[in-house]
């Protein structure tokens, strides 16, 4: 009985997609304009190296006039985004704002 009442359940669930009752979509609506740079070192690299060229890159970043804001993450686990959830990068990035067009 209980599996009856699981598989009718499922079935009215998997009805609401196309009466359009449950809103799906694959990727987010995101026009943003930021631009995520993921720095991949060799493997044994040490952090002090990481971080030496993340502050390299940041420099330079400093003199691109469309580049408002950056932010980098060294060692620590940079906020999720969609990116980094699928592809696990929060944890070597640099994040930057672009002025918007």
């Amino acid at each position: 009985m209980t599996l009856w009442l699981v598989g009718i359940l499922l079935g009215l669930s998997l009805l609401l997609v196309p009466s359009k009752m449950v809103t799906v979509k694959m990727l987010p609506f995101d026009n943003k304009s930021e631009l995520q740079v993921i720095i991949d070192m060799p493997e044994g690299a040490a952090l002090e190296q990481t971080a030496a060229l993340t502050h390299e890159m940041g420099e330079y970043l400093k003199t691109v006039p469309e580049v408002t804001d950056y932010q980098s993450y060294i060692g620590t686990a940079a906020p999720y985004n969609f990116n980094g959830l699928v592809r696990h990068y929060f944890l070597r990035s640099v994040a930057m704002w672009l002025i918007s067009s």
